[in-house]
């Protein structure tokens, strides 16, 4: 079983298979399960103040959210989960937010933005664990055009 640190990034394997997805995809919803560490991870050499994991997450999500805008992505959930019902002990979750995306090209582009690069430190030091879903809109009753 992976160990939790392995799922906070990708892994080249899982980078290649999304690369390979034709750019046209599209549109999707990107579902990311997010369970916070108690203390943020930083690196002693961080000049970040100290905080917790969902207050470290806040400072990604402040930054993020305008290049995810630029790149032409919409959140559309952010919500923090009272029970995880069906599922693994180990499986608990804190937050869970939904970003949609005209297609796969623009999360590819996310991936390589330089300045969405840039504060991808605070995103692993927030978090304990984490799961990327990335689903086409089939069933689409709820997201508006």
């Amino acid at each position: 079983m992976d160990s939790p640190a392995s799922n906070l990034h990708p892994s080249s394997a899982q980078l290649d298979q999304l690369m390979a997805l034709n750019d046209d995809t599209g549109p999707l919803l990107m579902i990311n399960m997010l369970r916070f560490r108690e203390q943020a991870a930083y690196r002693e050499d961080s000049e970040q103040p100290p905080c917790s994991g969902a207050e470290a997450y806040q400072r990604y999500g402040a930054e993020t959210g305008p290049i995810i805008e630029r790149l032409g992505g919409k959140v559309r959930l952010l919500m923090g989960i009272e029970l995880s019902f069906i599922a693994p002990d180990t499986e608990q979750w804190d937050k869970m937010l939904i970003v949609e995306w005209p297609n796969l090209a623009a999360i590819k582009a996310l991936l390589t933005d330089q300045a969405y690069q840039a504060i991808g430190f605070h995103r692993g030091a927030a978090l304990a664990d984490s799961r990327l879903l990335i689903s086409s809109q089939e069933f689409n009753g709820f997201i508006e055009k």
